[in-house]
This record gives structure tokens, sequence and C-alpha cells, in this order.
């Protein structure tokens, strides 16, 4: 399966709108990985020249290659001008995989562009992150977690925890579908819970 993923330094979170419906979904993707093991190395060498500096990275990569790993199939790299260009192509020996910075082409950044997500998104993704974070360290899973949450004018409405793949069970699909209808009928207070995979751990144990 071939994925593709765009990273941008800047980034806006939406002021809190009337009506919204969102849908978050996570699942561990090589691919994913890769690009932000790649944003983190360009951060810490920027950061050691330039003050200021915006970048743009776009990969994609074809999963499960012969079984194992990523096989990078594009790799751009977008920076401010070929000052930042030169050196970061000069720093490249202190990423240790060859097969990202051979494929690597670098430009300038012509459009910047900015990735959007509002504040319901980003609180959703959290919980869906933790979710998968919990069932991966205590049942192997393997598979996706998706969440379709709604909201009407700052209030949680609807919040729908969907537990697919590998490692899922009628045990796990009856105890989220419950957690579901708990978080829902607690609206914003049991939504922005801040320690969630305890939350999740009360959940499994009680």
């Amino acid at each position: 399966m071939v994925k593709s993923i765009i990273i941008s330094s800047r980034k806006k979170i939406e002021k809190i709108k009337d009506l919204e419906k969102v849908h978050v979904v996570s699942e561990y993707s090589e691919t994913k990985e890769q690009t932000l093991f790649l944003e983190d190395f360009l951060k810490r060498v920027l950061s050691e020249k330039f003050k200021k500096f915006d970048y743009e990275i776009f990969l994609s990569g074809e999963e499960a290659f012969f079984g194992y790993g990523v096989k990078p199939l594009e790799i751009d790299v977008f920076l401010n001008n070929e000052e930042q260009i030169a050196y970061v192509k000069k720093q490249l020996t202190r990423f240790k995989n060859p097969f990202i910075t051979e494929k690597i082409k670098f430009k300038k950044i012509k459009h910047m562009n900015e990735q959007v997500s509002s504040y319901f998104e980003e609180d959703t993704q959290k919980w869906a992150d933790e979710i998968y974070r919990y069932l991966t360290n205590n049942f192997n899973f393997k598979g996706k977690v998706n969440i379709d949450a709604s909201f009407c004018e700052g209030e949680l409405q609807t919040f729908w925890i969907i537990i697919s793949g590998k490692g899922t069970n009628d045990k796990i699909v009856s105890l989220f579908k419950s957690m579901s209808e708990a978080i829902t009928l607690s609206k914003n207070f049991g939504f922005y819970i801040k320690d969630k995979y305890t939350f999740i751990d009360n959940y499994f144990k009680s």
C-alpha cells in the first residue's frame, strides 16, 4: 500500500465553529514515522544556524515492502532559500537512514501552505492516538482506531469510537461502544479529560 504524508512548519488552529463534525484515524504508519524523523532532523539542524526558518516535507512510500518497512518513492523538502538548502545538504550524513537521504529532493518554497485544523479536531485526534497507544501496549493491537465526533456551539454532541483490524475482539468493541456513550453523555467534561490513557485503563479494569 502506498501512503503519502505532508508536514508543514506552519500550523493554524481554527476558532470554534457553531457546528462541526470531525473524523480522525490513528494507526501505525511507517511512512508517517519516517516523515516525523525527517522533520525532527530538519528542525534540529536548521536551528543550529538559523533563527527563523520554514519547511514543508512531502514523503510517499510503499508500506510493508516485501513484508517489512517502507520503500520511499518520493521525498521533497521545501526550504526558504538556497543557503538553508546548502546547509542541510551538508548535514545529511548525520541522518542515519540512507534510503531516505538518497531520495530527498530539495526545493525552494514558492507558496507556503498552512496545515489547518480545529481545536475539536486536535483533541479528538489525541483521543484516537491514546486509545491506539493503550491497545498496542496491552493487546498487541495492530489495527486502526476511528473516531467520529460532532460539536454544536462549542459543546460535544456525539462521540463514536470504532476499532477494527488485527488485535480487535468482542470485548474491546463492546468496551469502546460503552465508552463512546459515556463520553457523549458527559459532554465536554468527559471529552476534555487530560489523562486519557489512565481513563481508558480504568475503564478496562472496572
